[in-house]
């Protein structure tokens, strides 16, 4: 059900839900860090670059799909860019 409603949402209701998932990650940074350390047996330094890295990406793919929500974009020098609306699947699983 949860794949099926994702592509029929709007743009921007897909960009809110994604930045709600990437502030809420960034409130539990620290948390997720040490749980990919104990699962991976790495360092809680290398997992707080992961879960960083994590946030980064979902707050630019949270600002794209609501700049570009599958419209017609115009370029430079007359031209026209088709933005073809083409949701992920589950893209985060949180526990």
């Amino acid at each position: 059900m949860f794949l099926c409603s994702w592509g029929k949402r709007a743009a921007h209701n897909r960009a809110q839900i994604i930045y709600y998932l990437a502030e809420n990650l960034e409130l539990r940074r620290t948390e997720f860090a040490q749980c990919l350390a104990s699962l991976t047996g790495g360092s809680e330094e290398a997992g707080l670059r992961e879960v960083d890295l994590s946030i980064k990406r979902l707050f630019h793919w949270a600002a794209y799909a609501d700049k570009y929500g599958g419209t017609v974009q115009v370029r430079l020098k007359k031209a026209l860019g088709l933005i073809i609306i083409n949701p992920v699947h589950v893209a985060v699983a949180l526990r």
